[in-house]
């Protein structure tokens, strides 16, 4: 069932009354375009050059050996890893070294015009506005994407904090594997007085039972020379090949009835 629509003002405006209604208002459409096209250049002109620079790295998470009974492997899938590792990235641990290897105190205090210099948290939170970390889709590489005005200055500063992040992570792996060498060094004392007490025990079940100790290194075992091993693979071969004749025979003579059997067993396999 067809309905039909109400006639309104809207549904009557037909592209030659919009088209009108431009050419009335052109000039005021004409100053406006103007005015933002102007200001967006006079803006731009006037806002400081900035440059950006980036560095890439690849990061994995690291295995950690946990104990000699069970091996405990800390790579297994954790979907938020990535995003804590932006956090390590920006955090003071690392933007700190690079605050002090590269002197950005001084140096952003002298570009300010400032008498002295910025202290260590003022430029780290500088330092936090300029850069900023990002995934590379699909990929475990991580991007450090560093502006700065200066042109040299973008990508030392974006170097310096890969530099920074992989000693972080080297640093952290040295505390973890000691760590891990105590607990295993632990582990192994613990089983090596659990031998003793084991072998104390059994000491003296042999002295309270009269259980005589044999020497394990005298007791003589039986070796096999050359000779004999040659004589037992000539009878290996030899039953083979017998084997391989019956299995032949069988074979051949099975095809036979009763009476031929009867006949040709006697020359098949003379007795």
């Amino acid at each position: 069932m067809d309905t039909k629509l109400p006639d309104t003002p809207e549904l009557k405006l037909h592209f030659l009354d919009y088209w009108r209604i431009i050419r009335l208002r052109k000039t005021v459409i004409l100053l406006v375009f103007l005015l933002v096209v102007i200001t967006t250049m006079v803006v731009t002109f006037l806002l400081p050059k900035t440059y950006a620079s980036s560095a890439r790295m690849k990061v994995a998470k690291d295995e950690v050996i946990g104990s000699i009974e069970n091996k405990q492997s800390y790579a297994s899938y954790d979907p938020f890893w990535l995003q804590t590792e932006f956090e390590v990235i920006q955090s003071a641990s690392v933007l700190t070294n690079v605050i002090n290897q590269l002197g950005l105190t001084q140096k952003w205090a002298e570009r300010a015009g400032m008498p002295n210099a910025l202290t260590v948290e003022q430029t780290l939170e500088i330092l936090k506005k300029q850069i900023s970390i990002e995934q590379s889709r699909n990929t475990s590489l991580i991007e450090i994407w560093v502006y700065s005005e200066d042109m040299n200055e973008a990508p030392e500063i974006a170097n310096t904090i890969a530099q920074a992040y992989r000693d972080y992570r080297k640093k952290l792996r040295s505390q973890v594997s000691e760590e891990a060498d105590v607990s295993l060094r632990e582990q192994l004392e613990k089983q090596e007085d659990d031998i003793k007490g084991a072998q104390q025990t059994v000491n003296n079940m042999r002295r309270e039972f009269n259980i005589p100790d044999y020497d394990s290194s005298a007791l003589s075992t039986t070796t096999l020379n050359e000779d004999t091993l040659r004589s037992f693979e000539l009878q290996r071969i030899a039953a083979t090949a017998e084997y391989v004749k019956a299995s032949s025979l069988l074979e051949s003579v099975s095809k036979y009835n009763r009476e031929e059997l009867r006949n040709s067993l006697s020359t098949a396999y003379p007795y």
